[in-house]
């Protein structure tokens, strides 16, 4: 791995793929994060219209990557990440973000903001995502929901044959391939205010 004084010199490195339709452009100062999301997302690389650029700056290796530690603040209509050595924005409204990462593990802290910058732009575009595993039979879809490790992909993958697994991503479903979705959201749900904290 590079140490950050190589990544002060390192020409910036992009990559692009798309995820339901939100293609998402990444560049980063660290060629081996930028080989990393393109093996990880090989079968998501696509070319079109970006909704999102991101630039991704590796300074360190401070951290030893905790989902737990991100802190997550909405201010003036962006989603900013505040903690030690994990400092952003995503601003879904204008397509951009940005991460300054000091990580052992740069590619799952990066994973986790593209987690949050998906759901946030699905949730613009009146979609939703789900952290769920699925199946297809009968031509229906059925999803199976739960936390980290409690089993969703276990049960997908011990279906019948005659199912087709839906592919082990978290998947964003734009608002027009879904009917009325004001029956599945309370009044309640609203895109966070400046004064929302969560974390």
């Amino acid at each position: 791995m590079n140490t950050p004084s190589d990544n002060v010199n390192q020409p910036q490195q992009t990559y692009i793929f798309g995820v339901a339709g939100i293609n998402t452009l990444v560049t980063s100062n660290n060629p081996e994060l930028i080989l990393g999301l393109q093996k990880r997302y090989a079968a998501y690389s696509c070319q079109g219209d970006l909704l999102l650029q991101v630039n991704i700056d590796i300074v360190g290796q401070k951290r030893s990557s905790s989902l737990l530690e991100k802190g997550i603040r909405f201010k003036d209509g962006k989603c900013h990440f505040v903690a030690p050595g994990y400092e952003g924005f995503i601003d879904s409204r204008c397509g951009i973000g940005e991460l300054i990462l000091s990580s052992k593990h740069p590619l799952n802290d990066l994973d986790y903001y593209l987690r949050v910058a998906y759901a946030l732009l699905s949730f613009d575009a009146g979609g939703m995502m789900f952290h769920a595993a699925g199946i297809v039979r009968g031509g229906k879809a059925h999803l199976f929901f739960g936390h980290s490790g409690a089993g969703k992909t276990t049960v997908a993958r011990v279906s019948r044959d005659d199912t087709r697994k839906i592919p082990c991503i978290l998947q964003s479903i734009p608002a027009k391939r879904l009917r009325d979705l004001s029956r599945y959201r309370s009044c309640l749900q609203t895109r966070p205010t400046c004064s929302t904290q969560l974390g």
